[in-house]
């Protein structure tokens, strides 16, 4: 059994004049595959007969002309593990190109967004202008001398606190409370909030008080 591969080229002006040729050559006995290549109809099968394939396809078609006839060759299994070889390294390619696009856009949105990771808290207090830490007692005297002047601590050790505030070290030391988890509170906290809203949509300045950042200044209450 001889596999061919046959090229025809036909005048079609349309979509269904292309459907249309499509559809005679599929009905071919022999014909394994159909497809359409600008002005030419290329069919691969078995033992396809040429020439009963022209004459049905010059039923409907104006100009016709079998352009080549070949012998496909079966590939061998060396060019076959080649071939899948080549499939394979081309993917891995195409997987490296995306992983490093991906990798790209990251560190432009990082590079945006002015982020950058630290594996433990010591080299981060010396770019940090706020921390927050979660383990009792971790910001000692040894770790606030490694901070940013100025710096906002949350919670750590009371007394290098007490010391550091006094020294001018830290600007300020936040202590334990509840605001916003009592009734009473959480009407403060909302009143606060709608008065904000409402200065807003009015146009309004907020008082000098309320401003944590201003104009891409920290506020003057917090320097």
């Amino acid at each position: 059994m001889m596999q061919q591969k046959i090229v025809i080229k036909l005048q079609m002006d349309s979509d269904k004049c292309k459907n249309k040729a499509l559809a005679i050559a599929a009905e071919i006995k022999g014909v394994t595959a159909v497809a359409i290549d600008g002005d030419r109809v290329v069919v691969t099968g078995d033992n396809v007969d040429t020439v009963c394939l022209a004459n049905r396809l010059r039923k409907k078609f104006r100009s016709i002309m079998v352009f080549s006839v070949e012998e496909v060759k079966s590939p061998t299994p060396e060019e076959k593990k080649k071939e899948e070889e080549k499939k394979k390294e081309e993917e891995k390619k195409k997987e490296e190109e995306k992983k490093k696009e991906e990798e790209k856009k990251k560190e432009e949105e990082k590079k945006k967004l002015q982020c950058c990771a630290f594996c433990h808290s010591s080299p981060s207090c010396t770019h940090c202008h706020i921390t927050s830490c979660q383990c009792r007692g971790l910001f000692d005297k040894n770790r606030i001398a490694k901070c940013k002047k100025g710096v906002l601590v949350a919670i750590m050790d009371a007394q290098a606190v007490a010391n550091a505030s006094s020294s001018g070290h830290i600007a300020v030391a936040m202590t334990p409370h509840i605001y916003g988890t009592t009734i009473d509170a959480q009407l403060c906290y909302a009143a606060g909030i709608k008065d904000m809203l409402e200065r807003h949509f009015k146009g309004e300045d907020f008082p000098e008080q309320h401003y944590i950042v201003k104009e891409a200044q920290l506020a003057s209450q917090y320097r």
